[in-house]
């Protein structure tokens, strides 16, 4: 495996969703965000080139800035944002 300058980078990332109440603390994956009653709230993402050992500045989507006249439209362009975010990541 040969690892390139510029190229080669890992993508760290951490998504955040809220769980309902009746849904937490189970021992099981009912948190699952693909429920109705949950759902995403934000990410935060970071890109590593390990040749260079450099870090890029922080990405971060949080439902709250998502542009949209109500909350369902902010929750259908945040994963929009995740998307575009890691299809840079695979054309860079």
């Amino acid at each position: 495996m040969r690892f390139k300058r510029g190229i080669t980078h890992v993508v760290f990332f951490d998504i955040e969703y809220y769980v309902p109440g009746e849904h937490r603390n189970e021992p099981d994956l009912r948190g699952n965000p693909y429920l109705d009653e949950g759902f995403v709230i934000g990410d935060v993402f970071q890109r590593y080139f390990p040749v260079e050992s450099k870090l890029e500045k922080k990405e971060e989507f949080w439902i709250w800035d998502m542009e949209g006249e109500d909350t369902w439209e902010k929750e259908r362009n945040l994963p929009r944002k995740i998307y575009l975010y890691f299809r840079e990541s695979w054309t860079h």
